[in-house]
C-alpha cells in the first residue's frame, strides 16, 4: 500500500509509444496460438490462478489473446486490444483506440524462456493478423529487452511520453518523434 501512496506522491516515468512500421518476421523456436477458453489455462505453467482469472475477462471483451510454447509449455503471453477502447501505457495515463487501431498488451515472456526471440515472434504473428489496421505497442523505456524485441518485430518509436507526479499534480508531456 505504501508503494502505491509514494507513486502518487512522487513518479517520473518515461513511456515509449511505438507502431508496427514494416513486418518484419523474426525467428522462434516457439509455436504461437490463439487464445481461447479450451486453452487459457495453458498459462498456469508460468502464471497465477488470478491472471487466468483475468484472462477469461479479456476473451469475453474481444480482445485476441497469443500463447507462445516451448517443448509444450506455455512460455509467453501478449494480448491485442481492437479500438475502438481505452488502454492504459501507465497506470497514470491512457489513450483511446480508434476503430482501425490495434494495441498489444500485458505482454510477458517466462524467465527460462527469454532471449529465444519469442516476444519478437508473437509480435510479428499479431502484426500479420491486423495487416489492415495501425498496430501500437509501449514499454517504459528503462525495459531495454522488450524494446529490442519490438524494434526486431517491426516496430518503431513514434512518442516518447514523460509522466511525472509531484504532491499528486499530474505533468505529463508527450514528445512525438
Amino acid at each position: 500500500i505504501w508503494r502505491r501512496v509514494n507513486e502518487r506522491i512522487y513518479t517520473s516515468k518515461t513511456v515509449v509509444l511505438l507502431e508496427l512500421k514494416e513486418h518484419a518476421q523474426p525467428f522462434s523456436p516457439a509455436l504461437v496460438k490463439n487464445i481461447h477458453e479450451e486453452n487459457v489455462s495453458d498459462a498456469l505453467y508460468f502464471q497465477p490462478e488470478d491472471k487466468v482469472k483475468v484472462f477469461r475477462k479479456f476473451l469475453k471483451k474481444g480482445y485476441k489473446g497469443y500463447f507462445a510454447y516451448l517443448d509444450g509449455h506455455c512460455v509467453h503471453r501478449s494480448w491485442a486490444v481492437p479500438g475502438p477502447d481505452k488502454v492504459m501505457l501507465h497506470k497514470f495515463y491512457t489513450i483511446r483506440l480508434k476503430t482501425e487501431e490495434v494495441f498489444i498488451q500485458y505482454c510477458e515472456t517466462a524467465p527460462e524462456a527469454r532471449g529465444k526471440n519469442i516476444f519478437a515472434h508473437v509480435l510479428s504473428v499479431i502484426g500479420n493478423d491486423f495487416k489492415n489496421k495501425r498496430v501500437y505497442t509501449s514499454a517504459g523505456s528503462e525495459n531495454i529487452s522488450s524494446l529490442k524485441s519490438m524494434y526486431k518485430a517491426g516496430f518503431s518509436e513514434i512518442s516518447r511520453i514523460h509522466i511525472k507526479i509531484v504532491c499528486g499534480i499530474k505533468n505529463i508531456r508527450s514528445i512525438s518523434i
